[in-house]
């Protein structure tokens, strides 16, 4: 079957990839990736020159719809206010976040600034109150001043800044209850009635763990989860079931099928199931938020139920990137989305990388297991190393998780969304509520008692972006030269392999930092493959901080040292100032000086002695001094650092 329009997809996405990258070498590739992928396909092609130049014109098409996404249109709440000035903002709730035992945050849609129409998303931090709490009924009224999203403090650090900046939310706001007034009821919303029966299962009689399983998997509410239960999904391999994605809308499809199959007794009544069908896909990916994995399903779903209807079989890869090309147009953004881009790839990998592990059985049983195993094999297979480079481990019970979790999900999915249907008017039953809390309960028993297996799960992983590449390069030349051309493949996988292994050992500059880290001064250098930490109090492997910096030294030995009061590095003075025998030296070293643990130092006196580079002042000593020592430095006009608002400070 000719299918025309995919090197144009595939070229048209590395466009928008290209539109997304700041660094000119990571452009240059996409490039080059581009032509590679032109010239291939131009082989079995009797038109070389207008596909080149047609595949030019949809990467330059990609290029040009991902600059536009990121242009900030003349109505963006940014281009109205100042962020130095106070503002009334008119908004529409959009998403309810996990908060803290004091604050509350949201997602939320600016309908107006200062009664001038406008758009845009914020965070919107408020003090929890029983007084006024925000409800999805109204529109709401907020005073108060922009302020900028904060960095990762750490190399390495996971950026939250970039995660919103992902989903296109460039400021936030913090506020109280008391600068917040109700404005117009909303008539309707899908977000109204996703909040109204998230309410009425916090009211029901069912266990907190029910109520916040059914809120994950059919509301779309995954902030509701606690931080131990996302845990023990993650280390059993099955935290994919907490996305809305595929599995669920695959599912749904089909009971809508069969919900609406008395339509197809009508003239023309399979189309009209299929129109039927997709309006309840597309209600209920708004009604859960349409984020970027239920919108891809959906998008998927629809393009698969239209092509059936159509009467014309297209291969479902071809229907997987058609969609991808479509969100992408739409969506431009969503390329950079981790949730979009582990999505697909879970998708691809059964598609191409299942058929290669089958076997015959002539057993229905057999023959239906080993499709659940394949179809897990080769998802897993798909999104492991990006999941590594992400999270830093792989959970080796994964298959025996999906054995057991994977056949009870519709059985679970159709039992919660009758219930659903019958909480909208009336409470559960009793035999309900003994169903759903026993059925749930069995679920985390299992789960908890894998993610106990930790010889199970290797973590601690860690790969470079150019490694995950290298992987997925030999990924596809053995999906593409499994059974013809055996010798390419294996000059290709080589190839591969060897550069994946000169990557690993390649030789990087020598560097240190100054690191934030609470309570305490921390050095991190880097040199001959090695990475040393230079700690206060107390450091181990397994700490935050060290797994932030393995992220981008994948490949290091790690090294501990106690923290010094002096070094003298690359010409490089720096002095760790932890008290007053700092005065008491002939010569003070005018590099970088470390204020360190509340030093008791006449930092006055000191300055008129010495003038430094610049004065560090890391997160371990209180706010009171960090004021006390502001003040001097500016009377002084000396530069300093402040790493809890900073973050870490590269030295080297």
């Amino acid at each position: 079957m000719s299918l025309p329009l995919v090197p144009f997809l595939l070229v048209f996405v590395l466009g928008i990839h290209f539109a997304f990258q700041s660094d000119a070498y990571d452009q240059l590739f996409d490039g080059v990736l581009c032509f590679i992928l032109l010239i291939y396909f131009s082989f079995s092609s009797p038109f070389k020159w207008g596909l080149l130049l047609l595949g030019g014109s949809f990467f330059g098409l990609g290029i040009q719809a991902g600059k536009i996404d990121q242009k900030t249109p003349p109505s963006h709440y940014s281009q109205l206010v100042n962020p130095k000035n106070e503002a009334t903002f008119q908004v529409l709730l959009q998403e309810k976040l996990s908060g803290s035992n004091t604050q509350e945050r949201y997602y939320v849609t600016i309908k107006k600034v200062n009664d001038q129409a406008a758009s845009g998303s914020l965070l919107l931090t408020v003090n929890k109150s029983e007084v006024n709490p925000l409800n999805f009924d109204h529109q709401w009224f907020i005073k108060g001043r922009i302020s900028p999203l904060k960095d990762a403090l750490n190399p390495g650090g996971f950026n939250y800044k970039n995660y919103l900046n992902n989903l296109k939310i460039y400021h936030q706001i913090n506020s109280t209850p008391a600068r917040i007034t109700k404005g117009e009821k909303i008539l309707f919303s899908f977000q109204k009635y996703n909040e109204l029966l998230s309410e009425k299962l916090e009211n029901s009689k069912l266990n907190q763990r029910s109520i916040s399983f059914l809120q994950t998997i059919l509301l779309g509410k995954r902030s509701r989860l606690d931080p131990s239960t996302r845990e023990d999904f993650a280390k059993a391999g099955v935290f994919h079931l907490f996305a809305i994605s595929g599995l669920h809308i695959g599912l749904l499809m089909l009971f809508f099928r069969t919900l609406f199959h008395p339509l197809t007794f009508l003239a023309n009544g399979e189309l009209w199931q299929t129109i039927a069908v997709l309006i309840c896909l597309w209600c209920y990916a708004l009604f859960v938020g349409g984020s970027a994995s239920v919108i891809r399903a959906v998008t998927l779903f629809s393009a698969y139920q239209l092509g059936q209807n159509s009467g014309r079989k297209l291969p479902t890869a071809y229907l997987v990137l058609l969609s991808m090309g479509v969100l992408l147009f739409i969506r431009p953004n969503f390329i950079l989305q981790l949730g979009f881009q582990m999505s697909y790839l879970a998708v691809f990998g059964i598609l191409f990388i299942s058929p290669l592990l089958h076997l015959k059985f002539e057993n229905k049983i057999l023959r239906w297991f080993w499709q659940l195993t394949t179809v897990s094999i080769a998802a897993q297979i798909a999104v492991a190393p990006l999941s590594i480079f992400h999270f830093h481990q792989f959970p080796g019970l994964f298959l025996v998780s999906n054995w057991v979790l994977l056949p009870l999900m519709g059985t679970f999915l159709y039992l919660g969304l009758i219930g659903l249907s019958w909480l909208y008017f009336f409470p559960f039953p009793l035999w309900f509520i003994w169903i759903e809390d026993t059925f749930v309960e069995q679920i985390f028993q299992f789960v908890t008692w894998i993610a106990g297996k930790e010889n199970w799960l290797f973590d601690q992983l860690y790969l470079s972006s150019l490694t995950v590449f290298f992987i997925y390069l030999t990924l596809i030349h053995w999906i593409i030269y499994r059974h013809t051309k055996k010798i390419l493949w294996g000059y290709s996988a080589l190839v591969c392999l060897l550069c994946l292994y000169f990557n690993s050992h390649k030789k990087l500059q020598k560097q240190l930092w100054i690191a934030h880290q609470h309570k305490q001064t921390i050095l991190v250098g880097q040199e001959d493959s090695i990475l040393t930490f230079y700690y206060s109090d107390s450091l181990s492997k397994q700490s935050r901080l060290v797994q932030d910096y393995r992220t981008i030294y994948p490949h290091q030995k790690i090294k501990f040292q106690r923290l010094s009061n002096a070094y003298q590095i690359n010409g490089i003075s720096i002095l760790v100032i932890d008290g007053p025998w700092v005065l008491a030296l002939k010569e003070i070293p005018q590099g970088y000086w470390i204020l360190h643990k509340n030093a008791k130092v006449n930092l006055a006196r000191l300055c008129h002695k010495a003038r430094p580079k610049k004065v560090i002042i890391d997160a371990s000593s209180s706010p009171y001094y960090r004021e006390q020592w502001i003040k001097t430095l500016e009377k002084f006009n000396l530069p300093y650092h402040i790493t809890a608002k900073e973050g870490a400070l590269v030295i080297l």
